[in-house]
């Protein structure tokens, strides 16, 4: 709150999608949509799967899959991959 109304707003559309701000009963509420990539770090599924992560890991258990090559962890990496779309495929 301490910067300006400036930088505030640049903040403001670097963090979030879109921020509603509604007055009800006297009162404001505000309503905000994280935008990439912060969204990623507020989804409540990660934070479970970080949390059942650790506790595997803290219990010795073998939490790498020795048969994937790559990354997977599907909230990361669409299943489309990321190699670019070539035209006509």
């Amino acid at each position: 709150m301490s910067i300006d109304d400036s930088l505030r707003r640049i903040c403001n559309q670097a963090f979030f999608d879109r921020i509603n701000v509604y007055e009800l009963d006297g009162g404001d509420f505000v309503e905000a949509s994280p935008g990439e990539p912060f969204d990623m770090l507020l989804d409540p599924s990660l934070h479970a799967a970080a949390l059942a992560y650790e506790t595997r890991l803290r219990a010795g258990e073998d939490v790498k899959p020795a048969d994937v090559a790559g990354l997977n962890i599907h909230s990361m990496v669409d299943l489309r991959g990321l190699e670019p779309l070539t035209p006509g495929a």
